[in-house]
């Protein structure tokens, strides 16, 4: 659908609504709606997510998915250096979002520490996988546009 304004006489301006507000996070495979009966849905009410993620549409939204799961955000975090700091609050993260890429920035440290915590987390990025490099590979990569729901199911499924 589009939306044409009239700048002025010479200069119009045409907006695809559509895609302006499409959500850049599906809530279940193939953006069905998910069963709240559902007990793995349910299971996941009451976590805490760490989410480090440096764009902030993409953060709101995927905020706004996980509240809709009962999920608590702990973040969003932009740097590595905030998620850290994120990370040494009395607050407990069950498991973490991360976008590998922050401004040029990579989040492997962060990784570090989530390992030696024992904490689950899945790569989040618009970037080929194969940038992740080896020791990290073996970690679940959710390509963006975020599947919160597949997210989710590589973390505690």
């Amino acid at each position: 659908m589009l939306l044409t304004l009239e700048v002025t006489d010479e200069m119009s301006l045409r907006v695809d609504i559509v895609h302006l507000f499409a959500r850049r996070v599906t809530f279940a495979p193939g953006g069905r709606p998910v069963d709240r009966a559902d007990p793995f849905l349910k299971s996941l009410a009451g976590r805490r997510i760490l989410l480090v993620e440096d764009e902030f549409l993409v953060a709101d939204e995927i905020m706004l998915a996980l509240s809709e799961l009962g999920i608590t955000t702990i973040g969003p975090a932009s740097t590595v250096e905030r998620a850290i700091g994120l990370l040494k609050s009395p607050k407990i993260v069950d498991a973490a979002l991360l976008d590998v890429n922050l401004r040029g920035e990579v989040v492997f440290p962060l990784v570090d520490i989530l390992r030696a915590r024992r904490i689950p987390y899945v790569f989040l990025t618009g970037y080929d996988p194969d940038t992740i490099p080896e020791q990290y590979r073996a970690v679940a990569v959710c390509l963006k546009p975020v599947d919160i729901w597949r997210a989710m199911e590589d973390l505690f499924g």
